[in-house]
């Protein structure tokens, strides 16, 4: 689970502006969707208050303002139902669920259904450290096992590293972070090469001629 504090109260109160109560309540996207809105909206409602004089002004005003006090409530209304204890409660317990026939499914090797559990716990709560870490060792194994792109893996395995405040993951983040930086530097260089970029370990016509020569001068010598 995140381990950012954070309260009811608090989510509730700072909800007055419009999505800034759940991006505290760990629903960072959520939050900043529907500020967006609510920004659009308002910027029509002063713009039609203030600044546009002509046909449809007091419509302008009516659509505007409306729209926007729908968000405010809708928004509101979405984080009293989602802060409640007993759905909270009610989604620890599932989150702990999906996290567990993750784990199963990670030791059994089936990628595709462990990455569908640690998804489902993300769902209900974006910010768990453990999720995300696992659904990031989840897409290194598969990426591994089929030879696909291990970028997918490393985002999330930033993203769980950029919430681990209490560094209770970091070790084995780090451990992965690691491991795979340099893969992913050989990788950048095999496809600059392929390119038709230089590449400093290609034996091609652009290599040193010193690393040639030297042998044929010594097999001279030598006869």
């Amino acid at each position: 689970m995140s381990e950012r504090p954070r309260t009811r109260a608090v989510s509730l109160a700072l909800s007055i502006v419009p999505g800034w109560g759940h991006i505290h309540h760990g629903r960072e996207g959520l939050g900043l969707a529907i500020f967006t809105a609510f920004a659009v909206v308002g910027f029509a409602w002063i713009n039609g208050r203030f600044i546009y004089r002509g046909d449809g002004r007091e419509l302008l005003l009516w659509i505007g303002g409306g729209a926007a006090v729908a968000i405010w409530l809708a928004a509101f209304v979405e984080l009293w139902l989602r802060s409640a204890p007993a759905r909270v409660e009610r989604d620890k317990t599932a989150r702990a669920r999906f996290l567990l026939q993750g784990m199963i499914a990670y030791l059994k090797g089936d990628w595709a259904a462990a990455e569908v559990d640690f998804r489902g716990a993300l769902k209900l709560e974006p910010q768990d450290v453990e999720a995300l870490f696992r659904l990031g060792m989840t897409l290194l194994r598969k990426a591994e096992e089929q030879g696909g792109d291990v970028g997918p893996a490393l985002r999330v395995l930033r993203k769980a590293r950029r919430f681990d405040l209490s560094d209770k993951w970091t070790w084995e983040i780090e451990r992965e972070l690691e491991r795979l930086s340099p893969r992913r530097s050989r990788r950048s260089g095999a496809g600059r090469a392929s390119d038709g970029e230089e590449d400093p370990t290609d034996g091609s016509e652009n290599a040193d001629p010193r690393a040639t020569s030297a042998p044929e001068e010594a097999e001279a010598a030598r006869a």
